[in-house]
């Protein structure tokens, strides 16, 4: 089943939000977007959160090499 498409864009704002100006992802930041999301649960929120959890760990792995 694919998230529908409202979700994925939801999802891709708040990648955005936990990124710095570098591109690498901020625990900070990223506890801020699950604190908002904590306090405003939207509809679909596991979803997001599944969807949100595979981008930030994207972002992550870009960050490692494999020898």
């Amino acid at each position: 089943m694919t998230a529908p498409s409202r979700i994925r864009e939801i999802s891709k704002k708040l990648i955005q939000l936990s990124l710095d100006e570098e591109g690498r992802v901020v625990e900070e930041k990223v506890r801020e977007v699950l604190e908002s999301l904590r306090a405003n649960p939207p509809r679909e929120h596991k979803l997001l959160l599944h969807l949100y959890l595979d981008h930030v760990k994207r972002e992550l792995s870009k960050g490692v090499a494999i020898v």
